[in-house]
């Protein structure tokens, strides 16, 4: 972990301006009127990964990086509800967040979290199963470019109260700074301007001077008032759903979801291999129909099914095994033979996923090159490299 937050992979998440979050979701304006939407639906998810971090009893950190992970992956290019269905990225970043935190829990209680919510009517329906959230932890991995660090602000709150002499003002500041997660301002200031702004507006309303303390700062002002008029205008926004009440927002909540599940269900009707899985019923055991459709790339004859790789961390732990792969090398991974793509640690995920015996390929994964024999040509290189099971349920030791 970097000492020094500008030499981090976090500042380079940074953005120039809130406005490119939303330049992201310029596909989802075919399909809903306005930005506001957008913005509805984008607070909707913050506040659904909350529900579902509280009923599962995780910290406030957990969820605060959760938030990040949802953000960063929805402000890259094509980062439209449409195409990535956030009623399940929303879980999977949580399921992330809480691996990274150093804190997991099963991918089953995470279903059984949200399957919950929506019986009582705390969450959106949730149409998916528990490899469907494995699958998509694969691809939020890889629209997260494998950086899961982040600097929170909450450090430098201490730091900056206790600096003024004004520790009594840590509750107010801290819900403020929680309230900022809520903002796109975690996406564009680094966290310690964020904590003099929470600072400033706790001792603003508390009635406390501290003009002394900001003019001593380093800090450009202008950035710490970005930060302070983004959350004002969400507790205006806030303050206006109140006024407008409580069965308004949720009508409009429950037409902006049933818009976004029409749009998903059409989407798979139509192409049905797209980036996240379509709903699917309960994972079985693969039959000899469905193992001969398993595309040529990855041929897998009549054998016992290797150890499952039960974790993304293994998968790219698969890939660096095969990072400097030559040209038309074949890898040989349990009873299987495959060619991957060197550049894609995607593809190396995708086929220790299907080695497991549990799932078909994921959809929208891209597949290796076929490692069949061409006439007329040598035969290719082959490389050894050894899956071993991960947890618990591993029904072998590994080969050495």
């Amino acid at each position: 972990m970097a000492t020094n937050f500008w030499t981090s992979s976090h500042a380079r998440w940074l953005i120039s301006d809130e406005k490119a979050v939303y330049q992201a979701h310029s596909g989802d304006l075919k399909y809903f009127k306005s930005r506001k939407h957008i913005w509805e639906l984008r607070l909707y998810f913050v506040e659904y990964i909350h529900r579902i971090g509280k009923k599962l009893g995780f910290r406030q950190r957990v969820l605060c990086t959760a938030v990040v992970f949802f953000k960063r992956f929805y402000s890259q290019s094509n980062g439209n509800f449409c195409d990535y269905d956030p009623r399940l990225v929303a879980p999977t970043m949580l399921f992330v967040a809480a691996k990274a935190e150093e804190c997991s829990l099963s991918a089953v209680a995470f279903v059984n979290a949200v399957e919950k919510l929506a019986q009582e009517r705390l969450g959106p329906r949730f149409p998916y199963t528990k490899d469907d959230l494995l699958e998509c932890e694969y691809i939020a991995l890889e629209r997260l470019q494998f950086d899961l660090l982040v600097w929170h602000p909450y450090q430098p709150l201490v730091q900056f109260l206790n600096d003024i002499g004004m520790p009594e003002l840590l509750q107010t500041a801290w819900e403020i700074a929680n309230d900022s997660y809520r903002t796109d301002v975690i996406l564009v200031h680094p966290p310690h301007i964020i904590a003099i702004a929470c600072v400033y507006m706790a001792c603003v309303f508390h009635d406390k001077n501290c003009s002394d303390w900001l003019s001593r700062l380093n800090v450009e002002l202008d950035k710490v008032l970005d930060v302070t008029r983004a959350i004002l205008d969400l507790y205006d926004a806030y303050a206006l759903k109140a006024q407008a009440g409580r069965a308004a927002t949720a009508t409009l909540i429950e037409d902006l979801l049933a818009k976004l599940d029409a749009v998903h269900a059409s989407k798979h009707a139509n192409a049905p291999h797209t980036a996240i899985p379509a709903p699917a019923g309960p994972a079985t055991a693969p039959t000899a129909a469905a193992a001969a459709a398993l595309p040529a790339s990855l041929h897998v004859p009549a054998a016992p099914a290797p150890a499952p790789v039960s974790s993304p961390v293994a998968a790219c732990a698969v890939a660096t095994a095969v990072e400097g792969l030559e040209e038309g090398e074949v890898v040989e991974m349990g009873t299987v033979h495959f060619a991957p793509q060197p550049q894609s640690v995607l593809a190396v995920a995708a086929a220790a996923t299907i080695l497991s015996g549990k799932r078909s390929a994921p959809s929208g994964l891209p597949h290796s090159h076929s490692s069949a024999a061409v006439p007329g040509q040598p035969a290719a290189k082959r490389r050894r490299v050894d899956v071993f099971p991960i947890g618990p349920t591993a029904s072998h030791e590994p080969s050495l």
